[in-house]
């Protein structure tokens, strides 16, 4: 089996996961299997794995084709709700919890979903390593970390430094004021950090509040019992449960001096008791080598990829089951011919293919039918005359098919070849008429990943929020036509008028469909989009404000906006819509800003390149720099700061122009930091853009 270890940070930052990615590659190697650790979507699809585990799955959802597995050891009190790293959960296919806590936040966010649980334990451990206990007269306290938030427990640390007991490993600029303990940084190879612990003896296992709270062990117990060493460890319910008398432990909520008193105290015992504490350590060993190995945790992968196959699986019938539109376009008779050659490597064969080009490409498009028509139950090519529309061609490829369920397959998307699967399996589950998949997205040139933690990651969870009306009425759709799956019966009624639309007609239709029945998401990512959410809308406004003047009332039962969650009843909500925002659309908006006050731009990219050079215009604009959520520094002249550096007063009295894509995500964290005056300059942008 081939296993890409997804590690969602750049591969400079030496993080826990780097060593963590080490030890599951040595895991998986001892299991016959072949793994790899990646960082971006790109090199996972490079492996071309059975599975893609993630390692830090709040950081990165989901992003290729292969199925994905998140391990759920991070305590979920470190996110509080918040909107990207629960949509990037919820979004991998198979979640791996670390405690009853992990389980049942996962099991309370899917149970208002048709998404199936998928799950199994999985812990931060170690391979199957065994070394010999060494425990003697000298033996000091191994501790290893980053110290990233520099709060973990100074005090104790210095009085075991104090008290020469403490053999601290980690990088020297994290730990100068401990400079008298420190043995050095040890290198994340998946071994070192093990065998550097073996020689120390002893170890020291403490874990944040948080991890003690929701009884999530961090890496330190398994390392610690695979070294051989004796762990001293704070008093931790899954500590206590699995390795019961075999550890010692500390009362973690005394006072610190109380705390490094009594760590001492152990130490001292086990220094004057090497036989007994080399007893402790290897019974301590053996309960790490019995149940707990990396090799033991991982060994389920195989059966949970069956339950996820059965999951996403259903009777394939005698005739098509599902009719697949695909539009002539731009790109002519290859277009077609890719859309066929990945309708073919879907999982579900029960497929009928329509063609609909206009009269001129008919020849065309029947030797491109021919190459591929053994591939599908049934197939045929419709015509429309030279010089039709957009919604002329849809509308006529429509009426054609003949399933019970119908979907489009425009140019700007790819699908996986479980992509039907999932929809009609979803479906079932749910009794819906109408159901739709999460889909990727590029992020625009120049932007970054809003979501990501990998800064260079190309794809982003665009098409992934709850949909129902009134998102349909957003000009920035929630969900990507060609995700779409219906059944016939409910679409007919709609193809009666064709609209003659040159452009948007799919969206326009989707907008239709949302006005008449429930959406319902599948919950699972099984497509790519060629094209970001705003790049894909359609710009025919006035158009589509005149088609939809009189549309009907949303029936009952549209989808929520939020859903329940763990934490007392607590809702979970999306970012709400950014259309009640003031629209930057020419220079006559941007001339209009009231001139008492200071004016920040929110995105120093290319769009807020544009919205400067805009500014520059009208000198009676008071204008201050840029905003950002991760940078500080310098662009095109002007000062990024991050927005949690930026005084509350500041933001409250500013103008704040959004100048990118991603306005409702940008706009949830402004009004966070306070800001009252909020303007969406993405049409000028997008106006100004080739």
């Amino acid at each position: 089996m081939r296993v890409a270890l997804h590690n969602p940070f750049p591969p400079a930052l030496s993080w826990a996961e780097h060593e963590l990615a080490k030890r599951f590659e040595m895991a998986c190697a001892n299991l016959g299997w072949t793994a790899r650790t990646c960082h971006l979507s790109t090199e996972i699809d490079d492996v071309d794995p059975d599975i893609v585990l993630g390692l830090h799955p709040q950081s990165a959802p989901k992003l290729t084709r292969h199925p994905s597995a998140g391990c759920l050891w991070n305590p979920p009190s470190l996110y509080n709700d918040a909107y990207w790293p629960r949509r990037h959960e919820l979004s991998h296919d198979i979640h791996l919890h670390a405690s009853q806590t992990t389980l049942s936040l996962i099991t309370d966010l899917l149970y208002p979903t048709i998404k199936p649980l998928i799950t199994a334990p999985i812990y931060p451990s170690a391979p199957h390593i065994a070394l010999t206990p060494t425990v003697d007269i000298g033996s000091r306290l191994f501790y290893i970390g980053s110290n990233w938030d520099g709060k973990r427990y100074p005090e104790v640390l210095r009085r075991l430094a104090t008290a020469g007991v403490l053999a601290l490993h980690g990088s020297p600029d994290r730990w100068q004021h401990l400079e008298g303990a420190l043995c050095g940084p040890v290198p994340f190879d998946g071994v070192s950090v093990i065998s550097r612990a073996n020689a120390c003896g002893l170890g020291l296992c403490l874990h944040l509040p948080a991890h003690t709270d929701s009884a999530i062990p961090n890496m330190r117990i398994f390392e610690l019992c695979a070294a051989g060493v004796l762990p001293i460890c704070g008093d931790h319910r899954f500590i206590r449960e699995k390795f019961g008398e075999t550890v010692l432990y500390i009362d973690t909520s005394r006072p610190e001096e109380e705390m490094a008193d009594a760590i001492i105290r152990h130490v001292m015992w086990a220094r004057a008791h090497p036989t007994q504490a080399k007893r402790m350590a290897t019974a301590a060993q053996n309960i790490f080598l019995e149940d707990l190995t990396l090799e033991k945790l991982l060994a389920p992968l195989p059966d949970l990829l069956s339950d996820l196959r059965r999951a996403n699986s259903s009777p394939v019938p005698v005739t098509p089951d599902i009719s697949i539109v695909v539009p002539w376009n731009e790109n002519g008779e290859e277009g077609v011919a890719r859309r066929l050659r990945m309708l073919a490597q879907q999982a579900r064969r029960s497929l009928m293919v329509v063609i609909a080009v206009p009269q001129e490409a008919t020849q065309a498009a029947n030797a491109v039918w021919e190459q591929h028509e053994a591939a599908f139950q049934a197939g045929t090519v419709v015509t429309v005359p030279e010089g039709s529309c957009a919604s002329t061609l849809l509308w006529t490829g429509l009426k054609a098919i003949d399933a019970p369920w119908a979907a489009l397959l425009p140019g700007d998307i790819t699908l996986y070849p479980d992509h039907f699967e999932c929809l009609l399996a979803a479906a079932a589950r749910a009794g819906a008429d109408a159901v739709y998949a999460g889909v990727l997205g590029p992020v625009p040139s120049g932007q970054r990943n809003p979501g990501c933690a990998h800064p260079e990651e190309p794809l982003s969870l665009d098409w992934f929020d709850p949909f129902g009306v009134p998102d349909a009425r957003e000009s920035t759709s929630r969900i990507h036509p060609g995700a779409v799956l219906v059944r016939h019966e409910s679409l007919r009624p709609l193809l009666a008028k064709d609209p003659l639309l040159p452009q948007g007609a799919d969206s326009f239709l989707l907008r239709r469909l949302a006005d008449r029945l429930p959406f319902v998401p599948s919950w699972q990512v099984s497509a790519q989009a060629h094209r970001n959410q705003a790049d894909r809308a359609a710009t025919d406004t006035y158009r589509l404000t005149a088609l939809e003047a009189l549309a009907p009332v949303p029936v009952a039962g549209s989808n929520p906006q939020g859903w329940a969650s763990a934490g007392g009843g607590k809702r979970l909500h999306w970012p709400p819509p950014a259309d009640g925002l003031p629209i930057m659309a020419g220079p006559l908006d941007f001339a209009a800003l009231p001139d008492d006050r200071p004016v920040l731009v929110y995105g120093a990219s290319r769009g807020g390149r544009l919205v400067q050079l805009e500014l520059a215009k009208w000198e009676a604009l008071n204008c201050t720099g840029f905003l950002d959520s991760f940078q500080d520094g310098m662009a095109f002249g002007w000062p990024i700061r991050r927005i949690d550096a930026v005084p509350r007063t500041e933001i409250e009295g500013a103008s704040v122009i959004i100048a990118s894509v991603y306005v409702t995500d940008i706009l949830a964290k402004l009004q966070a930091a306070g800001a009252l005056h909020v303007y969406n300059a993405y049409p000028y942008i997008a106006a100004h853009t080739p």
